[in-house]
């Protein structure tokens, strides 16, 4: 199933939106007039029936809402006007089935790049920021896809950047560091299991997870 939706074309920025359930031998309208501005350079990500439709750059400039359909396209409803990110185009919006999680990388402001992560875990109706400034070098246009079907870990590659096209790829979370942490956590787990009587089941599937996860601020609707 694919759904194709907004875009730039002849005569300017585009709303509508185009399915097909058969690999792209039909093609069907599921609303004819779509509640969303028109809009090119958007985030797009679906999980079965529900889709999110963010950001990207319209007839007013840079666009920073966020709304959702739970079927297939046919009703949209607007979750936010304007979400707690930066209005921006051509970021990045992937859903990984791993953690369950939308997650919404870079873009342009029109003046500025960005390199921010963001994720929602309620496919758009909250979003906490996980890291302001990531290591890669901001931009925008650029692809984020999860790596298997169910290890959260994700591939992000090229884009464009202020120095130009990008052709690095990164991978989140850094196999290297995650592996010294987790050493370093399980000899420490080790020692309070001596001194303090931590069951090492405990700090296995308790305390490590959490140690592991980020800082992050959230936000929701107003």
């Amino acid at each position: 199933r694919v759904l194709l939706a907004g875009g730039a074309g002849i005569g300017g920025f585009r709303s509508d939106a185009w399915l097909t359930e058969d690999a792209g031998t039909t093609w069907t309208r599921p609303l004819v007039s779509n509640p969303w501005p028109a809009r090119a350079a958007h985030g797009l990500a679906a999980r079965g029936d529900t889709v999110v439709l963010l950001a990207g750059r319209g007839d007013a400039g840079v666009l920073a809402d966020v709304w959702r359909s739970d079927d297939k396209g046919a009703s949209w409803q607007l979750l936010w006007e304007r979400a707690p990110w930066a209005a921006r185009s051509g970021p990045s919006l992937t859903y990984v089935r791993g953690s369950g999680e939308l997650v919404l990388v870079g873009g342009f402001t029109g003046e500025v790049y960005l390199s921010d992560v963001w994720t929602s875990p309620d496919f758009g109706d909250t979003w906490t920021q996980v890291v302001r400034s990531a290591p890669f070098s901001p931009r925008y246009c650029h692809t984020v896809a999860p790596v298997g079907v169910a290890s959260g870990s994700l591939l992000l590659v090229g884009g464009h950047s202020s120095f130009g096209s990008c052709s690095d790829v990164w991978q989140s979370p850094d196999q290297l560091e995650l592996r010294r942490h987790s050493i370093f956590l399980l000899l420490l787990g080790r020692r309070l299991e001596v001194l303090r009587g931590v069951s090492r089941e405990t700090w296995r599937s308790r305390v490590i997870p959490c140690l592991l996860m980020p800082q992050a601020r959230s936000a929701t609707p107003p």
